[in-house]
């Protein structure tokens, strides 16, 4: 089992260098933090015939892909779609695939045709805008077979992940300048805002994100929550 070391800004030419190597199974990571007394963050990329499907702190299994999905499709959060998940898990699992759970999902409504595509592709995004150009480290990949019987779709070609990936890198970059952190606490401008034509509903919606002093990272949340958009349509092998 090969074991690479990488510093930042080097894990995206590795994974395109070792692409080759990496086909069903994990690819455990340990990311080293800018205080070495700390230790390292794992990271667990699962593959599926050499294409990307799942990023988590752990290998692909129900409840972490449940948790992951439930981030980017807000109607999973709501209390009916838990009671139902809750049962199917209970009934399928272990005796059923992962894929056989989604399935039922489907069925009954709880995703939409597109969504768990759109959800997984935006999982791999948001970890990639984490870790994927800022952090050194170490990783090895484990051969896992198992996953060619739970993956619950194709996956994804590396090469479009990086790309967007390196494109949000860009433009965060870029966006820095006026948001330090997603901490910050915006203040609306008022007087600029009213040279806008905005409607009366999008004017009172603005007020009301911004009238109890919540940070960016709180609003974003609560507008993922409030919002069940449509699929973005990316294309995944296999679904």
């Amino acid at each position: 089992m090969s074991h690479f070391l990488f510093a930042a800004a080097e894990l995206a030419p590795l994974l395109r260098q070792q692409g080759r190597r990496f086909t069903t199974g994990y690819l455990h990571l340990h990311l080293r933090g800018e205080d070495p007394a700390e230790g390292t963050e794992p990271w667990v990329l699962t593959y599926y015939h050499g294409r990307l499907l799942f990023s988590a702190d752990q290998p692909l299994n129900a409840p972490i892909l449940l948790r992951r999905l439930s981030r980017f499709i807000p109607r999973l959060n709501l209390d009916w779609p838990q009671r139902v998940i809750r049962v199917l898990q209970q009934r399928l699992l272990p005796d059923n695939s992962l894929a056989e759970l989604l399935e039922m999902m489907t069925e009954l409504g709880l995703i939409k045709p597109g969504e768990l595509e759109d959800a997984l592709w935006l999982n791999l995004l948001t970890d990639f805008d984490r870790y994927l150009f800022d952090r050194g480290g170490t990783c090895y990949f484990e051969v896992q077979e198992r996953v060619a019987q739970e993956a619950p779709i194709g996956g994804f070609e590396l090469e479009p992940l990086l790309q967007e990936a390196a494109r949000r890198h860009d433009r965060w970059a870029e966006l820095k300048v006026a948001i330090p952190t997603l901490l910050a606490v915006p203040v609306v401008n008022w007087d600029r805002v009213n040279r806008y034509r905005l409607s009366d509903e999008q004017r009172q919606k603005l007020h009301a994100l911004t009238k109890d002093g919540q940070s960016l990272e709180a609003i974003a949340q609560k507008l993922c929550r409030e919002m069940c958009s449509a699929p973005l349509t990316r294309s995944a092998g296999g679904s």
